[in-house]
């Protein structure tokens, strides 16, 4: 990840509730509304814990009606809160890739914690960020382990840019090669 993002401003959390909502209709209205409360809850962990595979436990249960929740970004409804949802998150102005840097409009929505493993975060704002198709395509279903938590960087939440490390500042005399350290020089002998 060479770029951070801000969060996305949609409440993730909320847009579980109107999901539910939407479906009250709908031949799946059992299945949602069985699920809304702990669904709410794993998105709430899910945010609390900055999307970290290692602290966001999957969700057997829900692995019977994967498909349900997969459809739900696979074929929003034009007007759906999920569909609205991913067409904002889409309409980014981002001119490179964030988690490689190359030139170009990322136009695909990459999910930090993948759909596959993780269905029930398939609409998750949070969890959805721009990325090219190169590294769509190296990060696929990868998330992390125990020994490897970050096998990439959450755009939202690691702020591994944040702190400055080193500051290079070149100034004469320009013969004598140096560094400062808490305002100490030190320079290198010829």
């Amino acid at each position: 990840m060479v770029h951070v993002l801000n969060p996305p401003a949609i409440d993730s959390v909320a847009l579980i509730d109107e999901v539910v909502a939407e479906r009250q209709n709908g031949i799946n209205k059992d299945f949602f509304n069985e699920m809304a409360i702990e669904w709410r809850q794993r998105v709430r962990a899910y945010l609390d814990n900055q999307g970290s595979p290692v602290m966001v436990e999957k969700w057997a249960a829900v692995e019977l009606r994967k498909g349900t929740l997969l459809n739900l970004y696979k074929h929003p409804a034009d007007g759906s809160a999920q569909g609205n949802a991913l067409a904002q998150l889409r309409a980014h102005n981002l001119t490179i890739c964030p988690a490689c840097g190359e030139a170009g409009r990322p136009n695909t929505l990459d999910h930090f914690l993948p759909k596959g493993a993780y269905p029930h975060f398939a609409i998750v704002p949070h969890n959805l960020f721009p990325m090219c198709d190169a590294c769509q395509g190296a990060k696929l279903e990868k998330t992390g382990d125990a020994e490897d938590p970050k096998f990439f960087i959450h755009p939202y939440y690691d702020r591994f840019s944040a702190p400055k490390l080193v500051s290079l500042t070149i100034s004469p005399p320009l013969c004598h090669a140096g560094f400062r350290t808490q305002g100490k020089s030190r320079f290198a002998r010829k």
